[in-house]
């Protein structure tokens, strides 16, 4: 299944004209600042999310060792 979020008006309206700094905690970062730029928010900067969340640490080969002993 797919989805497509589309922006909500009134936020993009306040938006419109404004300089930003684009923060992505998603699976495509990319797609997310494209959808900005092209409802004509100017995006100055961007930043994506490293964060792991647990469960792909826990499935990583790195990690798989550390908890395969102790789970």
């Amino acid at each position: 299944m797919r989805a497509r979020l589309k922006p909500d008006a009134a936020s993009l309206a306040q938006l419109l004209g404004k300089r930003v700094f684009a923060f992505a905690g998603i699976g495509h970062p990319q797609h997310f600042f494209r959808t900005l730029q092209a409802s004509g928010i100017e995006v100055a900067r961007t930043r994506r999310s490293t964060i792991i969340t647990c469960s792909r640490a826990r499935n990583s080969p790195r990690s798989r060792r550390k908890y395969s002993a102790s789970s």
